[in-house]
């Protein structure tokens, strides 16, 4: 099911991009990345244990955007909820599915270093109590290669979280069926002149995420 949602997300990314006048090779590029790299490394996030060779598979929220996020008054606690999706996994399944879900490829080139270093000063703590060693440039490395999950997340939360419409899209089958019909329809055409602000700016972040992988080196 993971990989026809993708299929049908990234299609009408990349029907997008064209139609906003983005560079041939530029969309090409992006084309044979969703046909032919993307949901290997998609799968990497998303395998059953056993299925990831990396010696720091650890248990992941798999949920983890700013809805399932209760703050306190001062913001100096966060309270994680919804733990419905609960599995083991590499932890850049949780660190792509948080950042690609609430920032833009703006703000990911400025910060997304200083984010992986703050992350494994905490992480290595733990590293070091079950006798595991690894450097940052490894986990670094590690998390980059499976960075294109986080494309796929942008692609598939963005629509949910800055949606105009209050909508309950999970209520049932029916109404998700409905806002797959409403996204595929929406973002496989530019911004148009009707368009609420919020359904411009996903635009903008699901296209930018094509010129994005380019400059990672995924294709």
């Amino acid at each position: 099911m993971f990989s026809i949602i993708l299929c049908l997300i990234c299609r009408s990314i990349e029907q997008m991009a064209r139609k906003m006048g983005k560079p041939d090779d530029l969309v090409n590029g992006w084309r044979e990345f969703r046909k032919n790299g993307l949901w290997d490394s998609v799968k990497r996030c998303l395998a059953q244990p056993g299925t990831d060779s990396s010696k720091i598979l650890t248990v992941c929220h798999g949920d983890i955007w700013l809805n399932n996020m209760m703050f306190n008054a001062d913001k100096s606690r966060v309270t994680f909820i919804d733990f419905q999706q609960v599995q083991p996994s590499h932890p850049a399944r949780d660190i792509w599915y948080f950042i690609y879900s609430c920032t833009d490829s703006a703000w990911r080139k400025q910060h997304v270093q200083e984010c992986l270093t703050v992350y494994f000063d905490i992480f290595s703590k733990y590293l070091s109590d079950n006798n595991i060693t690894m450097s940052f440039d490894e986990f670094a490395k590690e998390a980059h290669d499976r960075r294109p999950f986080g494309f796929f997340i942008s692609s598939q939360m963005l629509p949910i979280a800055l949606n105009p419409e209050d909508r309950d899209i999970f209520a049932s089958l029916w109404e998700y069926r409905e806002f797959n019909k409403w996204r595929d329809a929406t973002f496989a055409v530019p911004p148009q002149d009707n368009d609420h602000p919020m359904i411009v700016e996903i635009k903008r972040r699901m296209v930018d995420i094509v010129e994005e992988g380019r400059e990672l080196g995924f294709y």
